[in-house]
């Protein structure tokens, strides 16, 4: 676990945490503060008091979540890393559908690696990766964690 000292103050988990155990134990490894909102549209229309570092939304199927909800909560939390972690019935919505940025979107199984990897791009540590980002800088961003991982493993 990490240090508070090195722990985001606050994350939010959007939807269904059901078969999400291991992105659910790493948010809350990687911030102080965790919030939970059953769906997109209720995390939208909350009147928070601060804004999320890290925003983990879970999707369990395809088109659960509207392209229009998802240009909202990224122009709600502009600052925030935003990751959609997603179970296998959704594997091929980055070829079939473009609700989320190709960027965004991680299996449920790459979750926990994604998830320090923003971390320390909200701690100033890591250069963040852009939502427009290319497939090959999405596999570069993602080989770099696969490597400090083993690294340290």
């Amino acid at each position: 676990m990490q240090s508070s000292l090195t722990r985001l103050p606050l994350g939010w988990i959007v939807g269904r945490t059901q078969a999400m155990d291991v992105a659910i134990v790493a948010l809350n490894q990687a911030v102080r503060t965790v919030e939970h909102w059953g769906t997109l549209g209720d995390a939208l229309a909350a009147e928070v008091t601060a804004a999320p570092d890290l925003v983990l939304v879970c999707q369990h199927w395809s088109d659960e979540y509207r392209t229009d909800e998802v240009e909202q909560l990224l122009a709600t939390c502009p600052l925030a890393r935003v990751i959609c972690c997603y179970g296998p019935w959704c594997a091929s919505d980055g070829r079939t559908r473009n609700v989320w940025p190709l960027a965004l979107r991680v299996p449920v199984e790459q979750a926990a690696m994604r998830i320090e990897a923003e971390r320390l791009v909200a701690l100033g540590l890591r250069a963040p990766l852009p939502c427009t980002a290319t497939v090959e800088e999405i596999f570069a961003f993602d080989a770099e964690s696969w490597v400090a991982s083993s690294a340290t493993h």
